[in-house]
């Protein structure tokens, strides 16, 4: 259909810019995040066919009354531009670029790949959820292309109202702060992986971009799991564990001193381990050209080169495994796991917290992977053992 077809134009005039649309029907967060994942099918879909968007933002975005997305092309955005110059600070370059909603590396004129339309849906999605930008306190084109490129975004829910900033604390701060990385590589590796952490969370699972926290899985686990098993008394022991991980925690200056010294060793060795990898790689190979999960997986062929240190070895192999489920490399992540559990359990013992982290990491894994059955098996281990730790501590302490 050409361009200037009457019928279009009337067409796209029926339809609403997305973010106009969310306000205007007054959506809840779950129905603002299930119409944005409409949008991530598109530009996932755009991507599967090899072409990255580049300008995503509300304006290209049209919701219909059926709540029907309609995601334009440049040809069309470039129709709305000229009838609305004023609507963003926009930049002329090979091809149309808002800053508002344009990556980094996009901002330095680098290349760009489907990671650099990850960002800038993270900024729609900010958006969409607090009605606010990430960027908005700068009153200029060139300080905002500085904040972009050096300024670490807010968390949402730190600038949202009251009413829906207790909504956004959690997964949906971390999903999002994840998609705006500054770097690339730190960002998800794609808008398939970007949609299915908001899938995780909407459903109560545990999400990729989540910091291990032994509070936060355990909950998630008791949400999901609440019909499954018995709701109140795994409530109760999993309180419990809570309570001995605080306890576990609260470690005096000494063992501080002792524990950082300890950790700064570990660090030393596994630089000079993935200095190693890098030795041993093909000379003829520029290390430079090796994607992050190539390193990762040659630094798990070798991993029993750090036989002579099993901390350090069961630490990498939690780290792979934790990077291999982000990629959902499940024939790698659970091998991976189970034999950091398994030198975890042979290094500290059963009853100690380091083990009960790990039995919560590998059932996290399974049920990453869709093995309910076995999560739930090493979930209850966590607990049973937090109980014990926990009768130890108040023998202790009388």
């Amino acid at each position: 259909m050409p361009l200037n077809d009457k019928s279009l134009v009337i067409s796209l005039l029926e339809k609403t810019p997305i973010d106009q649309y969310c306000r205007e029907q007054q959506l809840t967060i779950k129905q603002r995040l299930k119409l944005f994942l409409n949008v991530c099918d598109a530009i996932e879909y755009a991507h599967r066919n090899m072409v990255v968007h580049r300008d995503i933002k509300p304006a290209y975005i049209l919701v219909d009354e059926n709540a029907d997305i309609k995601l334009l092309d440049f040809g069309i955005a470039k129709i709305m531009d000229e009838s609305n110059p004023s609507a963003d600070i926009t930049q002329a370059v090979s091809r149309p670029m808002t800053r508002n909603y344009s990556s980094p590396e996009m901002l330095r004129g680098e290349t760009i790949d489907v990671t650099s339309d990850v960002y800038s849906l993270g900024v729609l999605l900010y958006e969409l959820l607090t009605d606010h930008k990430p960027y908005e306190y700068v009153d200029s084109a060139a300080k905002l292309e500085k904040a972009v490129m050096n300024d670490e975004v807010k968390k949402p829910s730190s600038v949202a109202s009251k009413n829906i900033s207790k909504k956004l604390s959690g997964d949906l701060d971390t999903i999002i702060i994840k998609a705006m990385k500054k770097s690339p590589l730190e960002r998800y590796s794609s808008v398939e992986n970007f949609a299915d952490d908001i899938n995780r969370h909407l459903s109560g699972h545990v999400v990729t971009a989540q910091p291990d926290s032994v509070i936060y899985h355990m909950k998630k686990f008791i949400y999901r799991h609440r019909i499954m098993v018995s709701f109140a008394s795994f409530a109760v022991a999993t309180l419990i564990m809570i309570t001995t991980m605080a306890i576990n925690y609260a470690i005096t200056t000494a063992e501080q001193s002792k524990k950082i010294t300890k950790e700064r060793n570990k660090a030393e060795s596994i630089k000079s381990f993935f200095v190693d990898v890098f030795v041993a790689s093909d000379p003829t190979m520029e290390t430079s050209k090796l994607s992050a999960l190539e390193i990762v997986e040659r630094g798990y062929e070798r991993v029993d080169d750090l036989k002579e240190q099993p901390e350090v070895k069961a630490e990498l192999l939690s780290t792979f495994a934790h990077i291999f489920r982000s990629y959902r490399m499940s024939t790698k992540s659970i091998p991976a796991q189970k034999a950091s559990l398994k030198l975890i359990q042979e290094i500290y013992g059963e009853r100690s917290t380091e083990y009960v982290n790990a039995l919560l990491r590998t059932a996290e894994t399974f049920d990453i992977s869709g093995d309910n059955s076995r999560s739930i098996k090493y979930a209850k281990q966590a607990v049973s053992f937090g109980k014990l730790i926990n009768d130890q501590e108040k023998v202790a302490h009388g």
